[in-house]
């Protein structure tokens, strides 16, 4: 009787170890998801849903390899968090760790694509007077290009400057200065400079050594690295 009862005593104690085996193991993640292609200096929301085998908490642990992450809504084995783009475009890894009260981990990552910005700062066409000039102030960010495209009617001559905050003041007093990028006396150009550090910078169609009145149009255009 007692060799007959031990197979049987033995696969019992196989099926509990089974069963065991069964109800442990690190977090499952059911899904990480969101947007994957991003605009520089925006941001999107991005999920992640996981489970334990235990029915017990887990916890999330988010990074990404630039921008920020800001955690937005959580819940029980769900989290959603707000990632704020950089400037600057290019691929970005966003990972997730999820993690149980075993301090067991799985992990799981998306690829987000950054890309470039490109808007619309000036579209204007109009008439700069004699001896006079026109101007249009705009805050730009390092590393920004800016595209200035403009032409004077008949091609008639007038001078064009990008200057940042003082050189713009010592243009105006008439003194030496110092510009990101000027035309002196052009009919028209098109051309792409890029901003070496953040600051206000002015946009200047100069006719002040003009005798008269000048028609122009004028368009500028900024784009994120």
């Amino acid at each position: 009787m007692r060799q007959r009862s031990l197979p049987l005593f033995a696969a019992s104690i196989l099926l509990l170890l089974l069963a065991a085996c069964e109800e442990t193991g690190p977090p499952t993640i059911n899904y990480l998801k969101g947007e994957t292609s991003v605009n520089s200096s925006d941001s999107a929301l991005f999920e992640c849903q996981a489970w334990d085998w235990n029915d017990a908490p887990v916890w999330f642990e988010w990074a990404c390899s630039r921008g920020s992450l800001v955690v937005e809504t959580e819940e029980y084995y769900y989290q959603q968090v707000k990632w704020f783009a950089p400037e600057s475009s290019g691929s970005v890894a966003l990972r997730v760790r999820v993690v149980d009260e075993d301090n067991e981990v799985t992990t799981d990552s998306l690829v987000v694509n950054v890309r470039r910005v490109t808007k619309t700062r000036i579209s204007f066409s109009a008439a700069v007077k004699a001896e006079l000039f026109r101007e249009w102030r705009d805050s730009l960010r390092t590393s920004h290009s800016v595209r200035c495209e403009f032409a004077v009617e008949d091609s008639n001559l007038l001078s064009f400057y990008v200057l940042d905050d003082s050189n713009y003041g010592l243009w105006l007093d008439g003194q030496p200065f110092e510009a990101l990028a000027s035309r002196e006396s052009s009919p028209e150009d098109t051309f792409t400079v890029r901003v070496p550090r953040t600051d206000w910078y002015h946009y200047v169609m100069d006719n002040t050594e003009g005798k008269q009145d000048r028609e122009f149009w004028l368009r500028v255009r900024t784009t994120t690295p």
